[in-house]
């Protein structure tokens, strides 16, 4: 473990985000001078260069700046994240070419100099996918607006994810992507909380526990589970992990499912599905 420092000037302090495969670029966000105190500014490190800022979009209605990557493609050329510009907040990208550049908006996207905006959390590892939030306009008439996970398409479209339950907490965040456009993440609960959701063009936005129970017969409840979230999935999606809480134990547990291709005479997938515990493992059968 070796420290990379931060940026200099504003308020001493950085947090990584991503990293290329090897190790040689990670990503993230730093105080600076220029975003000012309690302000971030984006930055790319690479063990040659060190910790290099890479600017903003533009700046709020107060002033102040903010920008940070949340993630970067396996091959260290294409990262992914956030930053105030002069209209909104916006989802970006940063590439050695183009430096950069604001990802597109959805035609429904809710636009405030103060409120919503857009902001990309994960880039797939061969950079052909991204996916993030984004403020879209209440159509309930309930709120200003509702944050939503978004995808963005190798092609340029914007793709709402939408949401488990159509209720007053309306709400999804994507927090990973695999190399074929998979989603995971969470949204909001029929009871107010969070579940783990997953997403493909074919079937759109699922509950996770009821994809575990329906396709491969996992009950996660009578297993004493409450799953809250989906935190990552492999590029070719064939692992996903994530948090739920154990009931046994009384506490907060992380995850893991393996989808391992079944003979093609089988069913198309068969799942083993690992709950891991620092006392005991669950390994339930398909």
């Amino acid at each position: 473990m070796f420290l990379i420092g931060d940026l200099p000037g504003g308020t001493p302090r950085s947090t990584a985000t991503g990293i290329s495969n090897g190790g040689r670029v990670a990503v993230g966000y730093a105080g600076s001078e220029q975003a000012g105190e309690f302000g971030a500014e984006a930055f790319r490190w690479t063990p040659d260069g060190g910790l290099e800022g890479l600017g903003f979009l533009g700046k709020k209605v107060n002033g102040r700046y903010s920008s940070g990557l949340q993630d970067i493609s396996a091959n260290g050329l294409i990262s992914v994240g956030g930053s105030t510009a002069p209209e909104h907040s916006r989802a970006l990208t940063w590439t050695t070419d183009l430096g950069m550049q604001a990802l597109p908006m959805h035609d429904e996207a809710f636009i405030d100099p103060y409120l919503g905006g857009a902001s990309a959390k994960a880039i797939s590892h061969n950079g052909e996918w991204i996916t993030g939030r984004m403020s879209m306009i209440d159509p309930s008439g309930d709120n200003e607006f509702i944050d939503e996970a978004v995808l963005w398409t190798p092609d340029g479209e914007v793709i709402r994810l939408g949401q488990l339950y159509d209720n007053n907490w309306r709400r999804s965040f994507a927090l990973d992507v695999s190399n074929d456009g998979i989603v995971v993440g969470w949204s909001n609960s029929i009871f107010g909380g969070d579940e783990p959701f997953i997403w493909d063009a074919e079937h759109g936005m699922r509950n996770f526990i009821d994809v575990l129970l329906d396709e491969y017969g996992i009950d996660t409840a009578a297993m004493g589970w409450q799953i809250n979230s989906l935190s990552a999935i492999t590029p070719d999606g064939s692992v996903i992990v994530g948090t739920g809480f154990n009931r046994q134990f009384g506490r907060t547990e992380a995850f893991m499912v393996r989808i391992i291709p079944a003979p093609s005479t089988l069913t198309p997938l068969a799942v083993l599905g690992l709950f891991a515990s620092r006392r005991r493992r669950y390994k339930p059968s398909a």
